[in-house]
């Protein structure tokens, strides 16, 4: 995934059928290097702040709902709560919006 945001960073842009992001599907897969949500972040800024949906979260909430499953190690959880805290960072007022949704 690297290589190809490297090669076409308009991919991360990319939503499927049901409005689902790139951002969402790699966040969906569990174990996402920080390197990636970050790449995916600049390259899809807007993405950060789209509602999944299907689950009705947003980005940095999907992140943080990956952690404790029971398949996950306590590095890969330390990386989702990472990653969340990246994707929040993004979008300072992001929780704002959530509670008033």
């Amino acid at each position: 995934m690297m290589c190809l945001l490297e090669a076409a960073p308009e991919v991360a842009k990319i939503s499927d059928r049901t409005g689902r992001s790139v951002l969402t599907w790699i966040l969906l897969k569990g174990n996402v290097s920080t390197e990636l949500v970050e790449r995916l972040i600049l390259a899809s800024p807007e993405s950060v702040s789209q509602l999944d949906p299907i689950t009705r979260l947003y980005p940095a909430l999907l992140a943080a709902t990956k952690c404790s499953s029971p398949e996950s190690s306590g590095a890969a959880d330390a990386d989702r709560l990472t990653n969340s805290f990246i994707l929040l960072q993004a979008v300072p007022d992001l929780m704002k919006r959530a509670v008033r949704k």
